[in-house]
């Protein structure tokens, strides 16, 4: 049976894909998708990411739809919302009319920066909460509280861990 866009697979549990995919990589694609999907976006989300993951070259909406046997429109509405998380990024050609798309540079240091705005947006917001409550004796100003301090807390760590991880790279890459 092939997959509908919602991930479905074969008898066996191994996923249908196109046949230029090794198993192995059949796998790790639908693993992907069903993380993703578990995670709280769609399976076929997670699936477009591990396509474009593996691709040693840019896909277009068709090769992408051709490789996981699912629909353009489904690929289409997912990478849209891939590129609206950093995910993916999408590109053209000069003279090509069609859009390609890659997997993003440095996907995973963006995606931990996006975390630390996040969480000094949250200070900010559970600090505006606090001033609204007024009256530190109600119920709601020491969980305020704590959540300004966890927020706090982790926006720092977030931040350290970056700065780890751009040093650590840079040692591994001058290794070479």
């Amino acid at each position: 049976m092939a997959d509908d866009g919602k991930g479905q697979e074969a008898a066996g549990n191994e996923p249908v894909m196109a046949t230029e995919l090794s198993l192995a990589q059949q796998q790790f694609i639908e693993s992907t998708g069903l993380l993703f999907q578990r995670s709280g976006s769609t399976r076929i989300a997670g699936r477009v990411y591990a396509a474009l993951l593996l691709a040693d070259d840019p896909l277009s909406i068709d090769e992408i739809a051709s490789r996981l046997l699912v629909s353009r429109a489904s690929v289409s509405t997912n990478a849209r919302l891939l590129i609206s998380q950093g995910l993916i990024e999408r590109f053209s050609r000069p003279g090509d009319r069609r859009d390609y798309y890659i997997y993003a540079r440095n996907m995973a240091e963006r995606r931990a920066e996006a975390v630390v705005v996040l969480l000094g947006d949250l200070v900010r917001l559970f600090e505006s909460g606090l001033r609204a409550v007024e009256d530190p004796t109600r119920a709601a100003y020491p969980r305020l509280e704590e959540m300004i301090d966890f927020c706090s807390y982790m926006e720092r760590r977030f931040d350290g861990f970056i700065e780890e991880w751009r040093q650590n790279r840079g040692e591994n890459h001058s290794r070479g």
